[in-house]
């Protein structure tokens, strides 16, 4: 694999990450949901639907070719997420 696909799929698993992390958010309510059959129903669904997606492009972007740096392109940008969004949050009440 070439440099210029490895850098692609760097940032393509780091900006992933932040959907990734954005999309929990907006899918709290359905993933915390009271009602237990609910959250045994549509969580593995919302989890499974993004891994596919992530997957799709992956496919491609490289035939598929999955690195473990990936993966911590991933949880770098879900951190990432996280913390720029307590920041803006911090700043927006002042």
């Amino acid at each position: 694999m070439s440099l210029v696909i490895q850098i692609k799929t760097i940032v393509v698993s780091f900006l992933f990450g932040i959907y990734f992390s954005c999309f929990l958010s907006f899918c709290y309510k359905i993933i915390y949901h009271k009602k237990e059959i609910i959250k045994m129903i549509f969580t593995p669904f919302i989890i499974l639907t993004n891994a596919f997606l992530y997957f799709l492009i992956i496919q491609k972007m490289n035939n598929g070719i999955f690195h473990i740096y990936e993966i911590f392109c991933i949880i770098l940008g879900f951190i990432l997420h996280g913390i720029l969004s307590k920041f803006i949050a911090k700043r927006l009440k002042k």
